[in-house]
């Protein structure tokens, strides 16, 4: 009984048994093969991003050649109303202030020559004749400061025109009729240092149809200021 329980040891020793699991792995790997290595993508480049073009900035107002000769000609005419107060008005006005002071101090001391009768017949035909040149010396100031006067008003005038040709020519209409209400109102000092009425109805009939193409027809108006410009220039001229 030994020796047969022996055997049977043996046998069951020589022969392996098998397992589930070394199964499982064998079967896996036969339905399963190992991946071959695959080569990685190439890198996609992608386009260059190109910016679009920048669109031209509009030109500034300050910088269009007729706008800059325009504002040039404005400061020429004030540059020249200005000297004209100061070479002519402003020492014709401190003239004829002088001169009236001395001619009221003369006709005191002629009252006071004729007043007294104690005084010689000399001392007054003296004074007379200080009184009478000083009259005609007074008359000539008084003169210059008119003809000043008369100057400035016309340098005025013809810078109201100015602007309100300025302001139809930019499309500012606003700025066009303050500067004929300017005009209307130099105008009227004008007037009376006009050497004839005939001028002063000519310039006023001239705003007048200024005013009547205003709003309406552009290109009308622009011409009749140029005219009243023109009218101006030939008034200032024949006072030289």
């Amino acid at each position: 009984m030994a020796k047969k329980t022996d055997d049977t040891t043996s046998v069951g020793a020589a022969v392996p048994v098998p397992s589930p699991e070394g199964e499982s792995s064998a079967s896996a790997a036969e339905v399963h093969p190992p991946l071959e290595a695959q080569p990685e993508p190439a890198p996609v480049k992608l386009p260059e991003y190109q910016p679009a073009p920048a669109k031209p900035s509009p030109t500034p107002f300050y910088k269009i050649v007729w706008v800059q000769w325009t504002a040039l000609f404005l400061t020429g005419l004030l540059a020249g109303a200005a000297l004209v107060y100061f070479l002519a008005a402003a020492p014709a006005d401190l003239k004829a202030r002088e001169l009236s002071a001395q001619l009221n101090e003369t006709q005191a001391r002629l009252e006071t020559s004729q007043g007294d009768l104690s005084a010689t017949r000399s001392e007054l035909e003296t004074a007379k004749a200080e009184f009478t040149r000083l009259q005609a010396e007074y008359r000539a100031a008084t003169a210059k400061l008119d003809q000043a006067n008369l100057t400035i008003q016309l340098f005025k005038l013809q810078m109201d025109v100015t602007f309100a040709r300025f302001g139809l020519v930019t499309d500012d209409e606003p700025t066009a009729r303050l500067a004929l209400a300017l005009a209307d109102k130099d105008l009227k000092l004008l007037e009376p240092l006009l050497p004839s009425d005939e001028l002063a109805k000519g310039l006023g009939q001239r705003l007048l149809r200024v005013r009547s193409f205003l709003g309406n027809d552009t290109e009308k108006a622009l011409e009749e200021l140029r005219k009243l410009n023109e009218n101006l220039a030939m008034i200032s001229d024949s006072l030289r």
